[in-house]
């Protein structure tokens, strides 16, 4: 077992006088669980990464379970509610927006965030709370792909069913995409993934979130 009190690795300790913040533990935490798995996040590993005793550790938490709530949600607000956000206060149309999310996976920087996710719901198989957050991310994200099509007339039966195939294509694709990426060039597959799903292309380049 690591001494979280000595270096370890190489890695220099903290000052005593240089305190971290919660975000630099929900930073740390996130890392380990994209990088490991939830078993991953222990208080013993963190500090160990951070350069800090297990005192700095519980100066901002009272145990090891919340910081693990914490994570959830700041996993629901960065990997959905801010791009939510961010998306809706633009002037792109839906097609536009669709392909805004379903290109998401095949960026370099959505390697970590597609680890986390992955991280997340296997923790969520045996974790009633992960669970929950799973599940309300996934309505929340679904709730999104419908106003797409809602807005195109589609009603809300038919809109929910696009919705749904729409949020399939973008999870299967980061799953499939890194072993099968010359399979299907990026523009092939968000043209042909709008066309099928019924989003008429807006005029002129796709936009970006």
């Amino acid at each position: 077992m690591l001494d979280a009190n000595k270096p370890h690795g190489g890695r220099r300790r903290r000052r005593a006088d240089a305190p971290l913040t919660p975000e630099a533990w929900i930073e740390a935490g996130t890392t380990i669980l994209a990088e490991e798995n939830v078993r991953g996040v222990q208080i013993p590993a963190l500090c160990e990464r951070l350069g800090v005793t297990k005192g700095s550790f519980y100066w901002h938490f009272g145990a090891l379970g919340d910081l693990l709530r914490r994570l959830l949600e700041h996993w629901r607000r960065r990997a959905t509610l801010d791009l939510i956000g961010r998306l809706s206060g633009t002037a792109m149309g839906g097609a536009s927006i669709l392909r805004a999310l379903l290109v998401l996976p095949r960026r370099s920087r959505s390697r970590q965030a597609a680890a986390l996710e992955a991280s997340i719901r296997d923790w969520a198989r045996r974790d009633a709370e992960a669970a929950r957050a799973v599940r309300e991310v996934d309505a929340v994200r679904l709730k999104f792909f419908e106003q797409m099509f809602r807005a195109r007339g589609f009603d809300r039966t038919e809109a929910t069913a696009r919705a749904y195939l729409a949020y399939c294509v973008m999870m299967g694709d980061s799953v499939l995409h890194p072993t099968l990426a010359e399979a299907v060039p990026d523009q092939i597959y968000l043209e042909t993934a709008v066309r099928v799903l019924g989003l008429a292309a807006e005029p002129g380049p796709a936009a970006r979130p």
